[in-house]
């Protein structure tokens, strides 16, 4: 090899090293072919005077693209009808396609996108034209030509978006470099996640811009799942795919003006799965994939056009795998039915209704249920009642295996949590002034009166094997009492010790969190739950039915319970992040009387009366073995910083 080539490929190997550094989601180092995807946009495309097409439509002039593109998109007047071609020389080009609208002539608005009454979808409607529409983009391989036939407006009323997700504007030894970057740090199309479920392509692995993404997600735990096609081309190979998916994401914040990624998964036609939507893959992401039915809901839109064609068995099995987590994961049944409340209406075929009607879907639908759509395609929609099938069936043979499992775990070993435990507070001598306690591996240790250190306070058990412990006075003796909750059963011991008298109530809502706190001022503290932003309370504790439902807070809250205003009655609070959010006890329904950060983001939020002098409670965080607390419900320093732990 000579000393020129030599040079090169060190100039080559030194670049394709800084590639591999170069960030692309926020947190994570690039392993992508390509740093990063170029998108510019065609104002208009002038018409080519004197000549139409076949069938009417009028003929734009050839463009020619300031980018070599890979996929295009267009903005169009309402109405309109547009078809496109592209070339990569200027000489031979490819065959006529028509462009497919978002909404397909949708009366009550798009049916595909952010829901209208977030903020989200208002900044999305303030990124288009009055009185125009977007179409999905589609994907071309290698152009820098392009020509539309436009029927029902003019060339000059339509615009594109052309987008290169696949490098093609930078130079020979650029794309050299990425390719060598790609066998060095690994292919975006085999950066798989490593956790339970399947294998699924992260955003880190498909080369997602994480500086693109304009606001944090919003969580909701989904109860259905909704089946879409991207609706572009079906010819991209195994090693364009993620180009598709960057194509996607590109043109839905910058062409479409939304936060992110509309879709929460997507499937190429191999039967590879892309993480879509930031947010976490096993969370309750809230998406922009159908109009008015993102909330509540996970979309999952296999890369391709499947109108006239059939989707490949490959991309069928691996949506088979991503619903079946999906649904197992936020336990959801595949043959079900749910009932929701529609976002927007629906009035271009059966079944029609209207903004805010209630209405009954089954827990696995296609978008052209819910919106005026083709989407997912005829032929993938012909398969939806199979899907059905075969995902329940996956489930029930993965429960089997999970119970038998666990039986065998149970035989085996005892379940133990490694750290100090669950951080607790509480009046546990009756003097006015709360004090501290852990709760760790079915045990509870009470810190008695000012001791430091690891001392062992009182400790006991209640009730058998592991649950979420509680606190509070269950019996207005000025004491306050722990409890243990496991799957809805709340055990609450009338005195702390391990010979006292149990109570049993079962009370709970699915994926709850229990709470506890004097909702109606009686002295006698009572049960709760707290699910995405939504409080059941009740205000005896017994079996039955919630006496109270308050909204406050939102999806990946924590909530936090304290008497904030000197009075009788607890109120409500949520933590997000670093930022606590605390209501009045008085108010319904309750809005944040109070706003402020106190802590860190991963802490763990206490409450209680530190000072005694006080008839209100105050505040604290939990960091590993260090407490501290803070004299007011309100942001600033901690006045106090103890360390106690349990002794193991």
């Amino acid at each position: 090899m000579g000393s020129a080539w030599r040079r090169r490929l060190a100039v080559v190997t030194l670049t394709a090293l800084a590639t591999t550094l170069l960030p692309l989601e926020a947190g994570s180092a690039a392993t992508g072919t390509v740093s990063r995807t170029l998108v510019r946009d065609i104002d208009g495309l002038p018409a080519r005077s004197g000549q139409s097409g076949a069938t009417g439509e009028t003929l734009s002039r050839t463009v020619e693209s300031p980018i070599p593109f890979s996929m295009v998109g267009f903005t169009m007047p309402a109405g309109a009808r547009v078809s496109w071609r592209t070339s990569a020389d200027g000489t031979t080009w490819g065959r006529w396609s028509e462009a497919e609208p978002f909404d397909l002539g949708a009366v009550g608005g798009v049916a595909e996108g952010p829901d209208p009454a977030t903020a989200e979808g208002r900044a999305a409607r303030a990124a288009q034209p009055a009185g125009a529409v977007a179409t999905q983009p589609m994907w071309v391989g290698e152009a820098i030509m392009l020509q539309v036939s436009v029927a029902g407006a003019d060339p000059d009323d339509v615009g594109a978006t052309v987008i290169d997700s696949s490098g093609l504007s930078r130079s020979l030894l650029e794309r050299a470099t990425d390719a060598v970057a790609a066998a060095w740090g690994g292919s975006t199309a085999t950066a798989e996640a490593r956790r339970r479920g399947p294998r699924i392509i992260t955003r880190q692995g498909w080369g997602a811009d994480g500086s693109l993404r304009r606001a944090r997600p919003e969580y909701e735990r989904p109860r259905y799942g909704i089946l879409h096609h991207t609706a572009g081309g079906n010819t991209y190979s195994r090693a364009e795919a993620d180009d598709v998916v960057r194509g996607i994401y590109s043109y839905h914040v910058r062409g479409n003006g939304w936060n992110d990624i509309g879709y929460n998964f997507l499937v190429d036609r191999f039967g590879r799965i892309y993480e879509g939507r930031y947010g976490g893959i096993a969370r309750g992401v809230v998406g922009a994939h159908a109009s008015g039915f993102n909330t509540g809901s996970f979309g999952v839109s296999v890369m391709g056009n499947f109108e006239g064609r059939r989707p490949p068995p490959a991309a069928m099995r691996a949506v088979k795998r991503i619903v079946r987590y999906k649904m197992r994961l936020h336990r959801i049944a595949p043959l079900g039915r749910v009932t929701v409340v529609a976002g927007t209406g629906r009035t271009c075929a059966y079944p029609r209704f209207t903004t805010g009607q209630r209405i009954r879907l089954n827990t696995l639908i296609a978008h052209r249920d819910v919106g005026c759509t083709s989407c997912p395609g005829s032929r993938l929609y012909a398969q939806l009642p199979r899907l059905r099938r075969r995902v329940a069936a996956g489930m029930r043979s993965s429960r089997q295996r999970s119970s038998r499992q666990r039986s065998s775990r149970r035989a085996r070993r005892r379940v133990t949590r490694k750290g100090p435990g669950v951080p607790l507070t509480g009046d546990w001598d009756g003097d006015g002034r709360d004090e501290l306690g852990w709760y760790r591996n079915g045990v509870f240790t009470l810190r008695l009166g000012q001791a430091r250190g690891p001392s062992a306070g009182r400790r006991f058990r209640v009730g058998r094997g592991l649950g979420r412990p509680v606190v509070g006075d269950w019996d207005a003796d000025g004491r306050d009492e722990v409890g243990v909750v496991r799957a809805r059963l709340w055990r609450l011991a009338m005195a702390n010790g391990r010979r006292a008298r149990k109570v049993h109530v079962r009370y709970g809502v699915r994926n709850g969190v229990p709470v506890t706190g004097d909702w109606n001022g009686d002295g006698r503290d009572s049960v709760g739950v707290f699910r995405s932003g939504r409080w059941f309370l009740r205000n005896r504790n017994s079996s039955g039915k919630p006496g109270l439902r308050v909204r406050f807070g939102r999806g990946g809250d924590r909530p936090v319970v304290g008497r904030w205003r000197p009075g009788r009655r607890d109120s409500l609070g949520v933590r997000r992040g670093a930022r606590w959010l605390l209501a009045r006890a008085d108010r319904r329904p309750a809005r944040p009387a109070a706003s402020f950060r106190f802590g860190r983001a991963g802490d763990t939020a206490v409450s209680g009366n530190w000072l005694v002098r006080t008839r209100s409670d105050e505040i604290g965080v939990v960091r590993g073995r260090r407490w501290y607390l803070r004299a007011r419900a309100g942001g600033g320093p901690a006045t106090n910083v103890l360390r106690w732990w349990p002794r193991r």
